[in-house]
């Protein structure tokens, strides 16, 4: 043998040639980064941050009907959230991409507000 290379356990049964498990551990590591990105709330589409926002209102006591939402200019989400009570919400969404997070604040016509944010650790 000209020259010889040290091989895993797992290469010296066969699981992998010594040439590819780099190409296989890179391969690995993208996938779980854009896997992980679909979770952060920072780049949620409207539709996920308004039935997010909805579970949100609701548990804490608000009989919702509806929440849509619409992209502000400088990101984010503006719109209303409708309440089986007849009250309309005012809604103001801002995303946090590099902190994985969402802030929410909902005021009403009638006077509430309620807030509420999610970050993934």
């Amino acid at each position: 043998m000209l020259f010889s290379k040290q091989l895993t356990f797992a290469q010296q049964l066969g699981a992998l040639p010594p040439y590819k498990a780099p190409v296989q551990a890179l391969v690995a590591m993208i996938a779980f980064t854009l896997v992980g990105c679909g979770d952060n709330p920072g780049t949620w589409p409207k539709e996920k941050a308004a039935e997010y926002i909805k579970q949100s209102l609701i548990e804490q006591g608000m009989e919702m009907n509806e929440v849509t939402l619409t992209e502000k200019a400088g990101g984010g989400f503006e719109g209303i959230g409708t309440v089986a009570e007849g009250e309309t919400l005012t809604l103001t969404v801002t995303q946090d991409a590099d902190d994985h997070r969402l802030i929410w604040d909902a005021k009403g016509d009638r006077g509430s507000f309620l807030d509420g944010s999610y970050r993934l650790k």
